[in-house]
């Protein structure tokens, strides 16, 4: 009972830390493209 208690505990683990991988990647992502769109407009005034 507790062995199975146990894996599913480390699933849903694994499961929020692929999560908040995949969030903090796009948020970089999301980061770099406003400052490459930032830079652009300032470049063209």
């Amino acid at each position: 009972m507790r062995s199975i208690f146990f894996l599913s505990f480390l699933a849903s683990f694994k499961k929020v830390i692929q999560l908040s991988i995949i969030n903090k990647i796009q948020w970089c992502f999301t980061q770099a493209m406003w400052k490459h769109r930032y830079l652009k407009i300032t470049k063209m005034q």
